[in-house]
């Protein structure tokens, strides 16, 4: 740890991770934080269940109906709000790393709403493939998302 004479910062010498792996773990925090939500709500809607069948013990969460929708609507406040009122998700806070719109400030609730809307095509075909790959290409490591809503994923 450096101190920075005349000022109260402290500046770090090990080595930062990128942005793209802040970003990555970030997604999996996000996700883990849904995935808790998505029990609680099977469990309080009836669509957990567990016991054995033929030998084996197994337990399956599901939603359906009315908690599926409220599940659906969760997952896109979960992203919405934050995101448009500090450019952060919970994993984003907790990797350092924030949404922000092309000037460098916190994005529209209009780029929100088509930056999370888009997730739907990130995801595909499976668990943000599409989203991944694209990233994966390009410089400026922007999923589909981003490139739609005109944002990008940078240092906090």
């Amino acid at each position: 740890m450096v101190y920075v004479i005349g000022s109260l910062r402290r500046v770090s010498t090990k080595p930062r991770l990128s942005v793209w792996r802040r970003r990555l773990r970030a997604a999996w925090v996000d996700v883990l934080v849904l995935a808790v939500v998505f029990i609680v709500l099977s469990v309080v809607s009836g669509g957990a269940h567990s016991g054995s069948a033929e030998g084996s013990t197994g337990a399956s969460v599901t939603l359906s109906g009315g908690a599926a929708v409220l599940w659906a609507v969760i997952v896109c406040l979960y992203y919405a709000v934050p995101e448009a009122m500090s450019g952060q998700t919970l994993g984003k806070r907790l990797m350092g790393v924030r949404v922000v719109s092309a000037n460098g400030q916190n994005p529209s609730l209009g780029a929100v709403v088509l930056r999370t809307g888009a997730r739907i095509i990130d995801v595909l075909p499976v668990f943000y493939l599409l989203g991944f790959i694209v990233c994966s290409i390009g410089d400026q490591r922007r999923r589909i998302g981003d490139l739609i809503a005109g944002t990008s994923v940078v240092d906090a």
